[in-house]
């Protein structure tokens, strides 16, 4: 596995974040009818778990390049060094800080609207199209932030 990240963990991560992104974008709007089903928030939460997933794989192929290349299994990948110029502690930081941000605020504002309605029940379906989002901004952004910190900690030189 330390020998193909991109097959394993890179491919399949981007292929899941692309098709979680594109099928959130279709559907945060409303209900979509597809190939004779209807996509709704149900599948709203399936594409932003997707989302989730696949970013998850996407830091797992680049934690393990790094691992493979410091032990000297792979070798240096001038593509990656040069990533590694604009991917920075402090970039997925900013990065993943803004995106929890925007998760919290959406959050908040769904946790108001909420009271303004004396906590009482809602549209399930358009307080879902707000919430699914907010909490897909809140963990990738969160993520974010940890695969930062651990892709430093395994840049670090060892004596």
């Amino acid at each position: 596995m330390l020998y193909s990240p991109r097959w394993l963990f890179l491919y399949p991560g981007v292929f899941l974040m692309l098709a979680g992104l594109a099928l959130c974008a279709l559907i945060v709007p409303g209900p979509r009818p597809f190939a004779g089903v209807m996509l709704d928030v149900d599948t709203l939460l399936f594409a932003a778990v997707a989302v989730i997933l696949g970013f998850q794989a996407v830091a797992f192929a680049l934690f393990t390049k790094l691992f493979a290349i410091s032990e000297g299994l792979l070798p240096e990948d001038p593509r990656l060094t040069k990533a590694f110029q604009y991917i920075t502690l402090e970039t997925g930081i900013a990065t993943g800080s803004a995106l929890f941000l925007i998760g919290l605020a959406i959050s908040i504002w769904a946790m108001r609207y909420w009271g303004l309605h004396h906590f009482s029940s809602l549209n399930i379906e358009w307080m879902m199209r707000r919430v699914i989002p907010a909490v897909l901004s809140l963990s990738l952004g969160a993520q974010i932030i940890f695969a930062s910190f651990f892709l430093s900690v395994l840049g670090l030189k060892r004596r």
